[in-house]
């Protein structure tokens, strides 16, 4: 009888102890199982969210740089006059009575000066004289002939965007002439013209092409 209890009560114990095991491992699966849901949906939820306002668009979407010119534009209200220039280039306007002659009634002077180099070099001229074109280049002609130059073809008569001109190329060294512009403008002559030369030609060798170019650009009162 004694080992027949002994038997039986092994019996339950061990019944107990595998009980517990499947418990415990039951438990352990259901804790890995109620924690990998958690898991994937954080993962879902953090790739799935909505761009925010205000994100950075997409790179074809990118705003375009702006080209950076080269030139900048002077315009003068008064005199109904605007015209383009080098940005190496700066205006200065300065006083008629001092910076011209008498006999030409110079209304307004315009110089611009090369701001790369220093002391600044002065590179063109512009101005407007209240006179005619004839009475403007009469005085321009008499002061050529007064140097003697020699040159027959300094003058050229020719329109200026439908408007009479007269245009001056007279020499300053063996391989560079001065430039100038003569337009009329009714009782009004506008003028434009180059400066210092042979320095801006040193300084730039495309100089004369800026000239020309700013010449190109220049509007007037129609």
């Amino acid at each position: 009888m004694t080992k027949r209890e002994y038997q039986s009560g092994f019996g339950v114990v061990g019944i107990l102890a595998i009980a517990v095991a499947v418990l415990a491992i039951s438990g352990i699966g259901y804790v890995v199982l109620k924690k990998e849901p958690s898991s994937t949906k954080t993962s879902t939820t953090a790739n799935s969210k909505p761009a925010e306002k205000g994100s950075l668009p997409k790179p074809s979407e990118q705003p375009k740089q702006q080209t950076q010119t080269n030139e900048k534009r002077y315009v003068n209200d008064r005199y109904g006059i605007s015209f383009s220039y080098p940005a190496d280039w700066r205006v200065e306007e300065r006083d008629p009575a001092t910076s011209s002659l008498e006999y030409y009634k110079t209304v307004l002077s315009v110089w611009l000066l090369d701001t790369r180099v220093k002391p600044e070099v002065v590179t063109a001229e512009l101005s407007i004289h209240a006179r005619d074109l004839e009475s403007v280049t009469a005085v321009i002609d008499d002061d050529v002939e007064s140097h003697a130059t020699g040159e027959t073809n300094y003058k050229q008569s020719q329109s200026f965007k439908g408007k009479d001109a007269v245009k001056y190329s007279i020499p300053q060294s063996k391989s560079v002439n001065r430039i100038m512009y003569y337009i009329s403008g009714g009782q009004k002559t506008y003028a434009i013209q180059t400066d210092n030369e042979d320095t801006n030609i040193k300084n730039s060798p495309n100089y004369v092409d800026k000239f020309n170019k700013m010449v190109d650009s220049l509007r007037l009162p129609q």
